[in-house]
């Protein structure tokens, strides 16, 4: 029995290893951390001023994730980008580990175990992009584990001497460290009360104050960095949903299909609390069954919980902390066997279907991580949501563009993205962008003159010229970003480079040379077609050179595929099966094809090709309405 037990929990964490391997992928800013663990590694120092942006005024840099930076940008230089998932697995395992082993001083039920490890690397996966985050979750549950485990089993693990140097590090790793000085303060509130309560002879009593009171104080020394949080406000004043509160994530498009754009982690939250406010209650009923040192943990395991309705990016903290708690009071109450078994069931079957599907899906199912609301142009001039829709077959970064950049600019300032600013940093030390991951000395007039850039409005000319930009990287519909400069209307700009994702302008006097010529391409063109009906024959031969030039690129496989559907139908069939193959998780492909086969008369093939690429963009509403009007001629 042991053995196949043991044989089922590893499967479990292998299912959670590949579960976070290959569902959850590099965040935007972990570029720019890496960027800053590059400067603090060869300057031997940590740096003061953010030299990668120009934009902002106030060019202070406060790193409070600094050594988080150092470990992973010495293991990309070391082992290649593909060495973040490595640190991913291990820091989420590590983390999950940890909970089970908390849960298990207070449960040996193993179903109910597995079912709490795969609850809880789900809730982790929202989080656990490459962010330093991932260290201070780590730390939080090995932190909750050791006092748990020496408040209920009366027991100092040895690995309670470690404390002192996490605590002394945890500053620089993550801002969370303000939350594992609040734990162990209640902790030692909790022993001291069952001490001088219950005249209790605690083991270790002394040696247990020491160290915590030690881990305190080497937080504390560093009272900047402990403290960072505070300057959180600042982030929510800048509209940053990720700084938010939870009703802020909840009604982030003010209501509009509530039940499609919510990550499924909040219902999950939502879940939880109810069932902690749910042994709050039965505590209060049964309070004899509870001791006061109970009744403490049941009252900051509650306040706890409702952190996330101030910062809704806390969700994972708070489950950390507080889901063995749970499981202990439960246990304390005596929960009922005949409710517990079908409970464990039923999340077991939930979260096993949720992480083992993620894994072929190849994303979070239920992160909406790429889903966004679309608007239509009202008749009064405003914009209304029309649909809820998901562009996860889409590259989230601007890939090869800055193999593009070395090979033909002398770029100095770049303007693109706030997704987009972090990646570029990473691969060009000594090019600035407008703005970076760090966001602490951002003011609102910041944010104003990004807003006007990027959107081309009234007086993006002047920031234009104050700011010396001279590359823009625009962005494709459909993508994470939102780049709509106008720099193509401008004699001294040029077209550099454009593929499905992003486009690059360039002024003048930094191109060394071009890659292919794009004089006769319009991107900015409304029509299906991106050149003018006069320049046909030169606009035709600049794509077809594109795509020798670059045989992946999406926007000159598009381009030629319409084009020769109008023109040459076996040639648009041959260039459209051949980009299925090459890139078959894009529906655009399988669009194609519909359109083409109809004009061929094979309706069947139309019909089947239309339904491929509405289940590959997930009922994406734009290409529901192409994929419908492309079997409209069919019976």
């Amino acid at each position: 029995m042991t053995k196949r037990l043991n044989l089922s929990l590893i499967a479990i964490f292998a299912l959670v290893a590949i579960f976070f391997a290959t569902s959850v992928h590099t965040s935007a800013d972990t570029f720019f951390f890496m960027s800053t663990g590059r400067e603090v590694w060869q300057q031997k120092s940590i740096p003061k001023t953010d030299k990668f942006q120009y934009g902002p005024q106030n060019k202070t840099l406060f790193s409070v994730e600094w050594a988080s930076g150092v470990i992973y940008y010495l293991f990309v230089t070391n082992f290649g980008l593909n060495s973040l998932i490595f640190i991913r697995i291990v820091l989420a395992l590590a983390t999950v580990y940890f909970v089970y082993i908390t849960c298990k001083l207070f449960t040996k039920n193993n179903l109910l175990l597995y079912a709490l490890i795969l609850f809880t690397a789900y809730i982790l996966s929202a989080r656990t992009n490459d962010r330093p985050e991932s260290f201070s979750y780590l730390f939080v549950a090995f932190v909750n584990y050791l006092y748990l485990s020496y408040f209920t089993q009366r027991k100092l693990n040895p690995a309670f001497f470690l404390l002192p140097l996490i605590f002394l590090g945890w500053p620089n790793f993550h801002p969370f460290s303000i939350v594992g000085v609040g734990l162990v303060a209640f902790y030692c509130l909790l022993v001291l009360t069952e001490k001088i309560k219950n005249k209790s002879d605690l083991p270790y009593l002394n040696r247990f104050f020491a160290i915590s009171i030690l881990a305190i104080s080497l937080s504390l020394i560093q009272f900047q960095r402990l403290f960072a949080f505070l300057k959180a406000g600042t982030f929510a004043g800048a509209n940053l949903v990720e700084f938010g509160s939870l009703k802020d994530r909840i009604l982030q498009t003010h209501g509009f299909q509530l039940l499609n754009q919510v990550p499924f982690d909040v219902y999950f939250y939502l879940v939880f609390l109810a069932l902690l406010i749910a042994v709050a209650a039965i505590g209060l009923k049964h309070s004899k069954n509870l001791t006061l040192n109970d009744r403490l943990l049941l009252l900051f395991n509650l306040i706890f919980i409702l952190i996330p309705f101030k910062y809704f990016r806390t969700i994972p903290l708070a489950v950390i902390v507080t889901l063995p708690s749970f499981v202990f009071l439960a246990t304390r109450l005596k929960a009922d066997p005949k409710y517990l078994k079908p409970l464990a069931y039923v999340t077991l079957g939930i979260f096993l279907l949720l992480v083992a599907g993620s894994i072929p899906n190849g994303e979070v199912i239920g992160s909406r991580e790429n889903t966004f609301v679309i608007t239509s142009l009202s008749q009064n001039g405003q914009q209304t949501p029309v649909g809820v829709v998901n562009r996860w077959w889409l590259k989230k970064f601007p890939e090869n563009s800055p193999q593009i950049i070395k090979s033909y600019l002398n770029s100095k300032h770049i303007f693109t993205s706030s997704i987009w600013n972090n990646y570029l940093i990473w691969y060009f030390p000594n090019i600035q962008t407008f703005a970076d991951a760090q966001t602490y000395n951002r003011k609102q007039q910041d944010y104003r003159e990004e807003s006007i850039l990027l959107e081309g409005s009234k007086g993006w000319q002047e920031l234009l010229e104050r700011f010396d930009i001279d590359t823009v990287i625009k962005s494709q519909p459909n993508t994470m970003a939102f780049v709509y400069t106008p720099v193509q209307n401008f004699p001294n700009w040029k077209l550099i480079y454009l593929n499905n994702i992003y486009i690059i302008y360039a002024r003048h006097d930094v191109i060394k040379s071009i890659p292919v010529d794009l004089s006769k391409v319009k991107p900015e063109l409304a029509t299906a077609l991106k050149f003018d009906p006069a320049d046909e024959k030169e606009a035709i031969n600049q794509l077809q050179n594109l795509l020798s030039f670059d045989t992946q690129n999406g926007f000159a496989r598009d381009q030629l595929i319409i084009y020769y559907l109008q023109k040459d139908t076996q040639k648009a069939l041959l260039l459209a099966q051949q980009s299925r193959q090459m890139d078959p998780k894009n529906p655009i492909y399988s669009l194609h094809l519909a359109e083409i086969y109809a004009k061929l008369n094979d309706c069947k093939k139309a019909k089947s090709f239309a339904e491929e690429a509405k289940v590959k963009s997930l009922h994406h509403l734009i290409i529901d309405g192409y994929a419908d009007d492309a079997v409209s001629t069919c019976p």
